[in-house]
């Protein structure tokens, strides 16, 4: 199989790694960076023995395919050039602030039989994967994503910065049911735009998730518990640490938990204690250490090369902005509730 010729558009806080790696992948050339900083697309370019330019466009003529990680604004006109000049083209996710501009490059992509992959890379991460392993059916699942204040990706709000993650990990966890109702809140901290926020999804089928997003927080954490039949898994997507918590055998045959309580010497304080160990049983899940961003690139360059569907097309991309989209219009109706003057009193 030919080499495929890369470029990286954008080699900011994570263009820089897309570099790394894909200058690291077998079968795979590094051809190019570009950047608008030129001095800083001339020391990647340095260290991987690449070209530097100003303008993707200048590189096109030499490569296949092109990994945008430019600012969010951008992308409907750089990936846009990208696959009107007939490259392959991962673009970071979000794929667009703007539903229909990502509509248009998924629809360009499909004409013109590209690969078109978004960089929703937490669907590449090992914990996530066992969680959807091992609660495939879920009637609830809750998300956490909370950060510091990284002053960048300010020109979008969190819910196109963190939430679209987990709008899009809600999706495929719930199999790609339809969401048939959104509740949610949002409020700005330090932006014009909102900087926390939570939804609720309810999805066709009866399912429902949870989320919270806050890029002003002290802390940061990225959770996900689903709950199912087989129990509840918890997963911190950070540490990568997973526990599956079920039904022991004595809860699930022996006499009701309440009857323990029946003995009017019964010690409630033990009784609450050997709950996890007599009646749940917590089992650590072994977890991959792949790094996820590695596999979202090999299996986006894998596609380039043998005509295949990315995990994360333009298509799951898009359904995951049309969520996004819901989100903001429900917040969006939430303010002006908040702020309507009170009704007279007759």
């Amino acid at each position: 199989m030919p080499t495929l010729n890369v470029a990286v558009a954008g080699v900011g806080a994570l263009g820089r790694h897309h570099a790394r790696i894909l200058a690291g992948l077998d079968g795979v050339k590094l051809v190019a960076v570009a950047d608008r900083d030129l001095a800083a697309a001339g020391k990647i370019a340095g260290d991987y023995g690449c070209r530097a330019v100003a303008d993707i466009r200048e590189a096109l003529d030499d490569v296949d395919a092109v990994s945008v990680a430019t600012p969010t604004f951008t992308h409907a006109d750089v990936a846009g050039s990208c696959l009107a000049a007939g490259k392959h083209v991962l673009v970071e996710k979000p794929l667009s602030s703007d539903v229909r501009e990502a509509e248009q490059m998924a629809l360009k992509a499909k004409v013109a039989g590209l690969v078109l992959a978004v960089g929703h890379v937490e669907r590449f991460n090992p914990a996530f994967e066992e969680v959807v392993a091992r609660c495939p059916s879920p009637r609830y699942a809750r998300f956490e994503r909370v950060s510091p204040f990284a002053f960048r990706s300010v020109d979008v709000g969190v819910v196109h910065d963190l939430m679209i993650h987990d709008l899009e990990l809600a999706r495929h966890l719930f199999g790609g049911a339809e969401v048939t109702a959104v509740q949610a809140l949002g409020t700005s901290i330090l932006t014009d735009k909102e900087d926390a926020a939570t939804a609720r999804l309810t999805f066709e089928g009866g399912g429902v998730a949870d989320l919270t997003v806050n890029r002003v927080n002290p802390t940061a954490a990225r959770t996900v518990q689903a709950f199912g039949a087989g129990g509840v898994v918890a997963a911190d997507l950070t540490t990568r640490r997973v526990l599956h918590y079920s039904a022991t055998p004595e809860l699930t045959h022996g006499p009701p938990v309440l009857s323990a309580l029946d003995d009017p010497t019964a010690d409630r304080a033990a009784l609450r204690d050997s709950v996890f160990g007599r009646w749940i049983k917590t089992d650590e899940v072994p977890v991959s250490g792949r790094d996820a961003l590695t596999a979202e690139l090999s299996d986006w360059t894998s596609c380039c090369r043998s005509g295949g569907v990315p995990r994360v097309d333009g298509a799951t991309a898009v359904a995951a902005l049309e969520l996004a989209e819901w989100v903001l219009e429900e917040i969006a109706a939430g303010a002006k509730q908040a702020v309507a003057p009170l009704r007279k009193a007759a």
